[in-house]
């Protein structure tokens, strides 16, 4: 078997059965049912990715397009597989064991099985522990914690109780909470003076994005790095130096259909290129590709009209924008967590357009329909709206439809709206990011937008196009006048007729 890394040594370990019975049975079709019966019980444990992508092995398809969608773990062992069809001889070891010191790649697969009743993955659960409690020291504590996550338990906090990392790899970063980081690892190291790796492929602009860019500008403390198809190459001792994916095999990918975003976004680290499943993704793509984002600043010809979402601990989002009659230029955009109303009050009415100018004037304010509701804090018991008319704020309250019927208003009104880049850069990240939730027995995105930080500047933008200020001086426009007002009365008495 080939030097591998320590995790997909690990990962090779845990299921070397599995990457056997498939090479066997790609040279003998007989073993075929017998390998089913595997395959339907791996897609009853969650393995679907997989499991299709060994499908499409068994069916005779080598390329790397079989490695497309999976995550680290899934590609590790179809690899494996793919290497043992063309040497015999890199098959992992049957009688290797899991090493309890590299137990962290596969963990996370075998406690979802375990707790679904998997008898494998419970058996191999149970003598990791053992080898972790006969470790000792921090092994020992992480094997107690996986004793709880087999039981169910998920607060991390109670779950890293007694842990003292010295240092943490976060694989797949965008997939995993950043309150992970921030309030539960990042205060053990700082106190440890540890370290922290995250490793991930992009998928849009979120939290590890804005930590990328975040890195980036500090050289001294952080190291980062891109490494793109262009970068990797098989330059082990004995290999030949070549690509890892060639420039051939992506252009393979492409004559099959592959989108070109995908391609950006797996193959060349693009940040751009994350469009699957995301709610707006499309419409923001074709915005930047109209120029419709850019340099629009604010107009003091114009008022300014917001649309909120409010919440408290959760935050709360503001989209400040203008309009002419035609289209809407969204010239700002505010978010803050642990805030009242009191508070963006205040905020609202001192916006000014950069440092210099003079505050907003504004035109509609118009918030979700649970302003409704009586605010807790009240001592009179007013609702949120009342509150925040004697604040200064004056809102008129958005319908209250389902969040699909929304999101359908805000795609069709899309193509009328501009923003400025800058101002409204953050806003739109989260626009960008905002998508729906996979769905992993289906297989498919669901129909329900994923609740995450992401959330609030959706549901602010949602706001404003089920309820759009459509003239500039807001809600108490008329139409200009187009017939002059007379007392005269053409069909009135004087007037000669038939009788």
């Amino acid at each position: 078997m080939p030097t591998l890394p320590a995790k997909d040594q690990q990962i090779l370990a845990a299921h070397a059965g599995l990457v056997h019975a498939v090479v066997k049975t790609c040279h003998n079709r007989d073993l075929l049912p017998q390998l089913e019966q595997v395959l339907k019980l791996s897609e009853e444990n969650g393995w679907n990715r997989l499991v299709a992508s060994i499908r499409r092995i068994l069916g005779g398809q080598r390329d790397i397009s079989v490695l497309q969608d999976l995550d680290d773990e899934d590609r590790v062992i179809t690899e494996a597989i793919l290497r043992g069809l063309q040497n015999p001889e890199t098959l992992p070891d049957l009688d290797a064991a899991p090493d309890p010191e590299h137990a962290a790649p596969g963990l996370a697969s075998m406690v979802a099985a375990a707790r679904r009743g998997n008898v494998e993955a419970l058996r191999a659960l149970a003598d990791m522990a053992t080898q972790m409690r006969d470790a000792g020291g921090d092994m020992a504590r992480l094997a107690s914690a996986l004793s709880q996550m087999e039981q169910g338990e998920d607060d991390v906090e109670k779950l890293a109780r007694g842990m003292n990392p010295a240092g943490i790899v976060f694989s797949e970063w965008p997939h995993i909470p950043e309150s992970m980081y921030t309030k539960i690892a990042e205060p053990r190291l700082l106190t440890n003076q540890g370290w922290a790796v995250f490793i991930f492929t992009p998928e849009g602009k979120n939290h590890a994005h804005t930590m990328w860019k975040m890195a980036q500008g500090q050289p001294r403390t952080w190291f980062t790095q891109v490494l793109t198809v262009d970068d990797t190459k098989k330059d082990a001792p004995g290999e030949a130096g070549t690509p890892v994916v060639s420039a051939a095999q992506i252009q393979a990918l492409r004559a099959a259909g592959r989108a070109e975003e995908i391609i950006q976004q797996e193959y060349f680290c693009s940040f751009e290129g994350f469009l699957r499943g995301t709610v707006y993704g499309d419409v923001i793509t074709t915005a930047r590709k109209e120029g419709r984002i850019g340099a629009f600043p604010y107009r003091a010809d114009l008022r300014v009209h917001t649309a909120w979402d409010i919440g408290l601990s959760d935050g709360t989002a503001i989209w400040f924008y203008q309009t002419d009659g035609r289209r809407f230029t969204f010239i700002d955009f505010l978010f803050e967590r642990g805030k009242g109303l009191h508070h963006f009050a205040h905020v609202v009415q001192v916006r000014r357009p950069g440092e210099t100018g003079r505050p907003y004037v504004y035109g509609d304010h118009t918030g979700p329909h649970d302003l409704e509701i009586v605010e807790y804090s009240s001592q009179r018991g007013q609702t949120r709206r009342e509150v925040a008319r004697e604040l200064g704020l004056d809102f008129r309250v958005a319908p209250k439809l389902l969040v699909a019927e929304g999101i359908d208003m805000a795609r069709r009104l899309f193509s009328r709206c501009y923003f400025h880049e800058t101002t409204c850069g953050a806003g739109l990240d989260h626009l960008g990011a905002y998508h729906y939730a996979w769905e992993e027995r289906k297989q498919e995105y669901g129909k329900e937008p994923v609740h995450d930080e992401h959330s609030h500047a959706a549901d602010a933008f949602r706001t404003f196009a089920v309820c759009p200020t459509e003239h500039n001086e807001g809600r108490d426009y008329r139409p200009p006048q187009r017939y002059a007002q007379s007392t005269w009365d053409p069909h009135g008495a004087g007037v000669s007729g038939r009788r």
